[in-house]
């Protein structure tokens, strides 16, 4: 076993260290490491040479870190062991020997192992590293800013409710989830019934509360409205897949359709809605065993959120996407 795991270090460093931005950049008489951000990467590669050598130095980064894993894993035969030994495969495209230890940052190639994996492995391991995947790549653009991030913290917390469905049943929930609506329904009235409190509410609570909310109810008072209606009416299995990817696609098509909005529809971004639709994908695949599911109806699931969170102009969305994305795997799931 020292052996094959040896030889599947070298085999992923040297796949890893690998660099088609460097010959790109030699192609055009140019060390890319000089220019741009200073990387070999497909970013920098894309804005210093062309985008045509900046698509292609992804596909090949990308390509090289699937090839790492699933090398390792013919070589080993344990998913989650070349999982963890495949990343070597970044370190040499971070670290390639023969350009001195300078290399891009591994983004391209981490989603290359993190997306082959899946398809061996859906562990809590292979889980971690596709989260660390995309909150990686988050980092190193340096795009992606959180509007009212304590709002985002609030979203992030109320995950608690869909799996205390998973863990403890539908009554449990139901009941959690209505005391959590009492309350926050009884606070949109008191301030909503005296102008002059609901302007101190959203004073002191400004970094919770969107603008459009001031003279409506709270879109977390939406939301457990129309988490209660999907526990209450559809299957767990729907139920639950309905609630989290509402929560989940909705926050990450908000945050990054503010960075990436070429495309446009009334007032939601298209890529924000797609990238909504694969980020998930990516958590719908660690719940096809645990739910039993399919995949077919988690690519279904994440799409009819998508669609129903981009589609949701006027309505907000917090009480069509459960509800509505509830309806259609019901209809059509």
């Amino acid at each position: 076993m020292i052996l094959e795991i040896i030889i599947s270090i070298l085999i992923s460093y040297l796949l890893g260290s690998l660099s088609p931005g460097y010959f790109f950049g030699k192609l055009n008489d140019i060390d890319i490491r000089k220019f741009g951000n200073k990387n070999t990467g497909a970013a920098n590669v894309y804005r210093v040479i062309n985008p045509k050598a900046g698509i292609i130095t992804a596909i090949i980064d990308i390509v090289k870190g699937s090839l790492a894993f699933l090398i390792s894993n013919f070589i080993l035969q344990i998913p989650d062991a070349a999982l963890f030994l495949s990343f070597f495969a970044v370190i040499g495209h971070n670290y390639p020997f023969y350009l001195k230890f300078r290399g891009g940052k591994g983004a391209a190639t981490s989603w290359g192992i993190a997306l082959a994996s899946l398809f061996f492995t859906q562990s809590l391991l292979a889980f971690l590293v596709v989260l660390y995947v995309i909150v990686f790549s988050f980092a190193i653009s340096r795009k992606l800013e959180f509007n009212k991030p304590s709002r985002k913290i609030l979203r992030a917390a109320a995950l608690i409710f869909p799996l205390w469905y998973f863990f403890f049943g539908q009554k449990q929930a139901l009941i959690i989830i209505s005391i959590a609506l009492i309350l926050f329904l009884l606070l949109d009235i008191v301030r909503l019934s005296s102008e002059k409190l609901n302007a101190e509410v959203f004073k002191r609570l400004k970094g919770f509360i969107k603008r459009k909310e001031k003279k409506l109810l709270s879109t977390t008072t939406l939301f457990l409205l129309s988490s209660i209606l999907v526990i209450a009416l559809f299957p767990m299995q729907i139920a639950f897949i309905s609630i989290l990817f509402s929560l989940v696609g909705d926050t990450m098509a908000e945050v990054f359709g503010r960075v990436y909005k070429k495309w446009k529809i009334g007032k939601k971004s298209l890529e924000g809605s797609a990238f909504g639709f694969g980020l998930n994908f990516l958590v719908g695949i660690f719940l096809i065993g645990p739910l039993n599911l399919t995949l077919i109806f988690i690519i279904k699931a994440a799409l009819f959120s998508a669609v129903i969170e981009l589609a949701s102009q006027k309505i907000d969305d917090n009480l069509t996407m459960p509800i509505g994305t509830a309806i259609l795997l019901r209809i059509f799931g």
